[in-house]
């Protein structure tokens, strides 16, 4: 039964819709922790493989047996045997952009320096979003999309309101 009394303080009694919102949010906060972890999988990931791509350039741009000691470029495009671009790095206006193309041929993995720092994005081989990282005026802030499409904002400031 709820209270409808205006001043009356006993809000240990929930109703089972308040109930559900609260086991919501729990589960809500283990997806966005198991999202964290593969996160740093894929940071580690990303960065592993950019610094993997500039060695096999740097390798396969010297003649014998000698090392550059630099490769300087404005754009460094990796392709695959049919000749699809794979991975992407350029240098753009706020700094330098790495992303990781899918078999199908969309961008399922980016990192890149914005105006306002830096944003990292997951998206599966369709390139549907799943998990956007950036920073913003306020702090940082993710959005993770459900399989439905729904967008789950969070921010400096809080969750923000669930949209698609």
């Amino acid at each position: 039964m709820l209270n409808t009394k205006p001043n009356d303080r006993s809000s240990d009694k929930h109703t089972s819709f308040e109930k559900d919102n609260r086991m919501n949010s729990y589960q809500l906060e283990a997806r966005i922790e198991n999202m964290e972890r593969r996160l740093n999988r894929y940071r580690g990931a990303a960065g592993l493989l950019g610094v993997a791509v500039v060695g096999l350039l740097a390798v396969a741009a010297t003649p014998g047996k000698e090392v550059v000691d630099e490769l300087r470029a404005h754009r460094v495009v990796v392709i695959n045997e049919q000749g699809t671009p794979v991975a992407i790095m350029a240098a753009e206006k706020f700094g330098g952009k790495l992303v990781i193309k899918g078999q199908q041929g969309p961008d399922v993995i980016g990192l890149i320096a914005t105006e306002k720092g830096g944003s990292f994005f997951l998206a599966d081989q369709q390139g549907l979003p799943h998990l956007d990282m950036m920073s913003e005026d306020a702090g940082g802030r993710m959005d993770i999309r459900d399989k439905a499409g729904h967008r789950h904002s969070f921010t400096a400031m809080g969750p923000a309101k669930m949209e698609k």
